[in-house]
């Protein structure tokens, strides 16, 4: 037993700021980085998923460390598939 009562634990959740939460330096790859590569990145800086942005610097998608589980290592594909080739994006 927290303390908490259900009630105000619904509160938590509307009175935290994303702010508060959030991690203020975004880490950000290229289209052909490898996903071994980009996993060893989100180790290093104890992070969950690093944005894939284009040769001009701009978001194109995200790689999250459920991309890498589902995507990659459930289904057996080799470690030189690049972030383009896994990354969540408006286009998929």
């Amino acid at each position: 037993m927290t303390g908490i009562s259900p009630e105000q634990t619904v509160g938590i959740f509307y009175k935290t700021r994303v702010r508060d939460v959030m991690t203020q330096a975004m880490v950000t790859c290229d289209e052909d980085a490898r996903v071994t590569d980009m996993a060893n990145q989100m180790r290093d800086h104890g992070i969950g998923s690093v944005v894939v942005v284009d040769s001009e610097n701009r978001p194109r998608g995200i790689v999250t460390e459920r991309d890498l589980v589902y995507k990659v290592v459930a289904a057996g594909c080799p470690g030189d598939l690049t972030a383009y080739d896994i990354m969540s994006s408006p286009r998929s």
